[in-house]
């Protein structure tokens, strides 16, 4: 497939004072291994240093980026809707700023969300500690059936038996925009 014909992603990071991990984070979208995207980052007026992590971090790079910092902490939610406004990708996904993504995420997520016609997907994850060893690994393999690849949830499936993880999940943005959003009522995504 050619670099034109490729899906813009953008990628976006929610941070709050996590100035321990916020460059882990980015490190790992600028690491991978597709190349069309856009990192979106919405700061919710953190009181550590990380917003000069940023800054220096946006320095280095050659990515499109947008860098938004709110006057005042408005929450997840709102930064959720806030990264979707400035989201101008075809599909988008959504990290928290001490989250990491393996190398090559988004290129194994878009390819099998292309070849499914797919609005949304999602993985699995394993849980690090602060040095990024694996504490536990493949969080979902013994929730869900074997060698599962494709499948289809109903909204009250996704209420009783929610194991869908909201840093393994990409989406095709005009569905998102189309619903307007994140509900911000809620206290997560």
């Amino acid at each position: 497939m050619s670099e034109k014909k490729l899906p813009l992603i953008s990628i976006g990071v929610a941070s709050f004072n996590n100035s321990k991990y916020i460059l882990d984070t980015l490190l790992s979208i600028a690491s991978q291994t597709y190349q069309h995207i856009e990192l979106i980052i919405v700061d919710d007026n953190s009181n550590d240093n990380s917003v000069d992590i940023i800054n220096n971090f946006l320095k280095t790079i050659t990515i499109p980026f947008k860098f938004h910092i709110n006057e005042k902490n408005t929450g997840v939610v709102s930064v959720c809707n806030k990264l979707l406004s400035l989201v101008t990708g075809e599909y988008y996904t959504l990290i928290g700023s001490d989250d990491i993504m393996t190398y090559n995420r988004i290129e194994l997520q878009i390819s099998r969300m292309l070849e499914l016609d797919a609005d949304m997907s999602f993985g699995d994850i394993h849980w690090i500690d602060e040095n990024r060893n694996i504490i536990n690994k493949n969080i979902l393999k013994n929730k869900l059936p074997n060698n599962l690849t494709y499948i289809e949830l109903t909204y009250n499936e996704l209420i009783e038996y929610n194991f869908i993880t909201a840093p393994s999940v990409m989406l095709k943005t005009e569905v998102v925009k189309n619903i307007n959003g994140y509900n911000e009522s809620y206290i997560i995504e």
